[in-house]
Formats: C-alpha cells, structure tokens, sequence
C-alpha cells in the first residue's frame, strides 16, 4: 500500500511538475536555441525539471520494483534485476543533474 501510494504521489508530481515546465515553454515562445538555452539557465524551469526527473524515477522504480516481483521468481534474478535498475535510475538522475548545473 506504501509503494502504491508513493507511486500515485509521484505521479500527481511528475504532472504539475511537466505542467508548469508546459507553461513556461508556451510564454517563452518562439524557442530557438538562444531562448531555449535562456528558459532553462532560470531557476523555475530548472526546479521543475529537476522535481519531474526526481518523481519519474520514484514512480519508475516503484513499478520496477512490483513487475519484477510479479514476474521474476529466483531470488537471485531478482536482486540482480533490481540493482541493475537501481544503478540506470541514479544514472539517469546524475545525468539530470549534472544537465541541470
């Protein structure tokens, strides 16, 4: 219930989050490179980018987490399944952080 919660939260995130990201991409019409590069060199756009990273990869992992469970029954698949996904989700994130400096 816990997991399926979080995973609900993140997504509710992840939705406000790309949202305002919308929002923000609509005002700051027309988006050549220079404008583009301006959008995301300001706080806002870069906090709502780094906050839906952030959901997306808890509302990946937790749908990992529960289809590997469902499917997966050797313990040891399983573990390496998970860490394998574990190490793309935080290099995905350290992707996005390092993007967002």
């Amino acid at each position: 219930m816990k997991r399926w919660l979080l995973q609900r939260i993140s997504a509710l995130i992840l939705l406000f989050a790309l949202a305002g990201l919308g929002w923000l991409v609509l005002v700051a019409a027309p988006l050549d490179e220079m404008h583009w590069r301006q959008l995301f060199a300001g706080a806002p756009a870069r906090v709502l980018a780094g906050l839906a990273g952030f959901a997306l990869a808890v509302h990946a992992w937790c749908g990992f987490e529960d289809m590997i469970g469902d499917y997966v029954r050797a313990a040891v698949a399983r573990r390496v399944l998970l860490a394998a996904g574990a190490v793309w989700l935080l290099a995905g994130l350290a992707q996005l952080v390092s993007v967002l400096r």
